[in-house]
């Protein structure tokens, strides 16, 4: 279960069944939507809970596309000891 405002602003709960997860990201990978390859880049830019993300990640895995993460920019980076 996932609590979240989403895009309405209400608080709510909302299940994700693992079946959704694998169809949606099937149905990115179809020829009528927006299928990856392996020399795509995906950078994630919606929040995961947001419908145009939850399956992104792992369509982008299925491809062999490389997956864009962002950096936090709002905390100063530590350099390596």
């Amino acid at each position: 279960m996932c609590y979240t405002s989403g895009t309405t602003g209400n608080p709510k709960g909302v299940v994700y069944s693992h079946r959704s997860t694998v169809m949606h990201t099937f149905g990115i990978q179809t020829g009528n939507a927006m299928p990856y390859t392996w020399d795509d880049r995906v950078l994630a830019v919606v929040p995961m809970f947001h419908a145009n993300a939850w399956g992104a990640p792992y369509a982008a895995w299925l491809a062999g596309a490389d997956l864009v993460m962002p950096v936090d920019t709002s905390r100063p980076s530590r350099s390596p000891v």
